[in-house]
């Protein structure tokens, strides 16, 4: 599981780094690069249910259904860097779930789960873009790509999943910018893929400077690469010529 690929020790944190994201975001390769920084967290994702039962076992910690206390503890304990640095991406759509057994009352009182909080809006101005690389990832079930590898089959054109998940996109990101406007207490800021994948040193001086931290040094080349091709091109303008498009959406920008 990628999100495993480097864990903490250090209990408990002293602050931590909260990644509000959707899907295709290019929040994996956000994920990479402050990862690689050793000061800025190990973001992973678990808890989106997916993750639930693979986390666990790596920890040797229950599932949250069975002990709830210990499997956050788990969490903060495999995500914090050796500065005392916790980090870790949460998809909109997992909110519930995790106010749920984290026995907050509202969706606002999640981020009290982490120490003194701060919060990264992920985001990406193309979401027709997104949405293709959405579907495309769910009817593939591969979601990254390293260097040198080949993109699965591409799956049946389907415009009405296309349309759903760029409506969801939209959806995350206003749903997001609406909570965090509920945290006035809560240092945030945004980072958009289309700046991410251009910038990879910028996007982690963002994210220092939101902790008041500091990184030494360029960050790791990530080890995932882009995985639009000309099929994702075609379906993009296909989509656009059926419905119109999105003027929202109308920036030419890449896919992870």
């Amino acid at each position: 599981m990628p999100e495993l690929r480097r864990a903490g020790t250090t209990y408990p944190p002293s602050r931590s780094l909260v990644l509000c994201a959707a899907p295709r975001t290019g929040s994996t390769l956000l994920c990479e690069l402050l990862t690689g920084t050793d000061v800025l967290g190990y973001p992973k994702e678990p808890f989106a249910p997916a993750s639930l039962a693979a986390c666990a076992e790596a920890w040797g910690t229950p599932e949250p259904d069975v002990d709830p206390g210990a499997y956050l503890r788990a969490a903060l304990r495999n995500g914090t860097s050796p500065d005392g640095t916790f980090a870790t991406k949460i998809m909109w759509e997992h909110l519930d779930e995790l106010r749920r057994w984290g026995a907050r009352q509202s969706r606002a009182e999640v981020l009290s789960l982490f120490p003194r909080p701060h919060a990264l809006l992920v985001t990406r101005r193309d979401k027709v873009a997104a949405a293709v690389s959405w579907v495309r990832a769910r009817s593939t079930g591969t979601w990254s790509r390293s260097p040198g590898g080949r993109n699965p089959r591409p799956p049946t054109l389907d415009l009405d999943g296309i349309t759903a998940a760029h409506r969801a996109q939209h959806a995350a990101e206003e749903s997001w910018r609406a909570l965090l406007a509920e945290l006035p207490t809560v240092p945030t800021a945004t980072l958009v893929y289309e700046d991410v994948a251009a910038d990879h040193a910028a996007a982690v001086a963002t994210a220092a400077g939101l902790l008041g931290r500091e990184v030494a040094g360029p960050p790791p080349r990530p080890t995932l690469t882009m995985q639009r091709d000309r099929w994702t091109t075609e379906v993009v303008a296909r989509w656009t010529a059926a419905t119109g498009g999105c003027a929202t959406c109308a920036v030419p920008a890449a896919s992870p």
